[in-house]
């Protein structure tokens, strides 16, 4: 991967990461909200351990 797909593929990380945590929050039922902050979360985890990896790899 070159520097401008790391790029793009951070900014839709990015980008999916900050809807989640927008629909979390506007959620009105605790349980629903509780699931998506814990979906956010996960998610969240993932995508630090991928863009780690796609960092190392593309140095």
């Amino acid at each position: 991967m070159n520097n401008q797909e790391l790029s793009t593929k951070f900014v839709q990380m990015d980008q999916e990461l900050r809807f989640l945590w927008q629909e979390a929050n506007e959620e009105k039922e605790m349980s629903l909200k509780e699931r998506k902050l814990k979906q956010y979360w996960e998610l969240y985890k993932a995508y630090k351990k991928q863009k780690e990896f796609l960092l190392a790899l593309a140095s």
